[in-house]
């Protein structure tokens, strides 16, 4: 598939509803927020927050809306109509999630600490404390269950009252993902390693793929059957249809620095959508219809792990100690370009999206490419951004 050759957007997140309907997304050094309440079929612009947009989530009626920035975070309570910097949240922010309701969210600081909200994103109060090591945060649907990576992996079953180690080995993980009920969670690292656990996160088994590079942003249906995973230096967009026990690469895209995906499926499980957004790119679309009744598609992950092989290729990275907050003045210990297609360090850029998305579906369908002057689709179903 060919993308048209002028005007692209830095998009940094996105996320959606569960049923794919409702969906919002990120332009990072466009200091922008986009909404979508057709599937991601067309974009108009929401807000223009004047700070670089790291994180977006939003609740499963689309009414409530909160993003993180590199200065406040910013929470919507009319669908996007409306946005406001949330008082006493003045900080670098690196990603949100939110529960189904949208009543409880957590918000991730830059250097680390996770941030809780139980009244929709007005206030917020510490959780958990990383360092500069917490890299991904999910929520289960319910926002009781929490789990946050860094150097381990730490759960909570409590809505993000108490805290616990896993079993999970130390190493750099960088994000996190987990089907509505919380029991089926999977795990990357930066050593191009993949992990799936099916008790909320308490015990975790290494899968192997042929990757070459490592995974920056993940998200699954929630049954945890079906899931997507991103790879942004490596420019690869892979998926699983069996609970994250295998993995496929598709091939058909072309290489993109896909910096985050989010899915959906309809109330009657039969249509399936997916959104990946690459940064100084577009917006990828794909939807799909399932020809078995909603009565059939599986609700548990196959208990044994026995088949699943361990060995995977490693690929050390390394992970940037500051964050720019303008394309003019970048630290000098970071990238010109804080998505350089070259430059493996950049392994924050990508925010989990949610983590009672739908059903992934294996080939993307439709490029998003815009300017201010005018609009660029390719394939029947592109979406469309409407720019001011």
């Amino acid at each position: 598939m060919e993308a048209p050759s002028a005007g692209t957007g830095d998009w940094s997140s996105v996320a959606m509803s569960p049923d794919g309907l409702h969906q919002i997304a990120g332009d990072y050094y466009g200091e922008k927020i986009y909404i979508s309440s057709n599937a991601g079929t067309t974009w108009t612009l929401s807000v223009e927050v004047g700070a670089l947009v790291s994180g977006v989530a939003t609740s499963s009626d689309g009414v409530k809306m909160t993003a993180t920035t590199n200065s406040d975070i910013w929470t919507s309570s009319d669908s996007g109509d409306s946005w406001e910097p949330v008082p006493g949240t003045s900080d670098m922010w690196w990603g949100v999630v939110m529960s189904t309701n949208g009543q409880t969210q957590l918000a991730k600081k830059y250097f680390g600490d996770v941030h809780i909200s139980s009244d929709s994103g007005a206030t917020w109060s510490y959780s958990v404390s990383g360092g500069a090591e917490i890299r991904g945060i999910a929520m289960s649907s319910s926002g009781i269950v929490q789990t946050v990576v860094g150097t381990t992996i730490d759960i909570s079953s409590d809505a993000g009252a108490t805290w616990t180690s896993s079993n999970a080995p130390s190493k750099t993980w960088l994000n996190v993902a987990m089907s509505a009920d919380g029991a089926l969670q999977t795990a990357v690292a930066n050593d191009n390693t993949l992990w799936t656990s099916a008790d909320s996160g308490v015990a975790w088994t290494e899968v192997s793929t042929t990757a070459t590079d490592v995974f920056k942003s993940l998200s699954m249906s929630t049954s945890g059957e079906f899931q997507t995973a991103v790879n942004m230096m490596g420019r690869s967009i892979w998926a699983s249809v069996d609970y994250g026990a295998t993995w496929e690469q598709d091939t058909a895209i072309g290489d993109k620095h896909w910096t985050a995906v989010a899915m959906g499926t309809s109330t009657d499980e039969l249509t399936q959508y997916t959104t990946a957004t690459v940064f100084g790119g577009g917006i990828w679309i794909g939807t799909s219809t399932s020809t078995r009744s909603p009565s059939s598609v599986p609700t548990k992950m196959p208990t044994s792990p026995s088949s699943v092989p361990t060995n995977m290729p490693t690929s050390p990275s390394s992970v940037p100690t500051n964050m720019p907050t303008s394309p003019s003045s970048v630290p000098t210990n970071m990238p010109t370009n804080p998505i350089a297609p070259d430059d493996d360090t950049m392994d924050y850029v990508g925010i989990i999206a949610g983590s009672i998305a739908g059903i992934v579906v294996v080939s993307i369908g439709a490029y998003v490419h815009c300017s201010k002057t005018k609009t660029h689709t390719v394939a029947e179903s592109a979406a469309v951004i409407e720019m001011p």
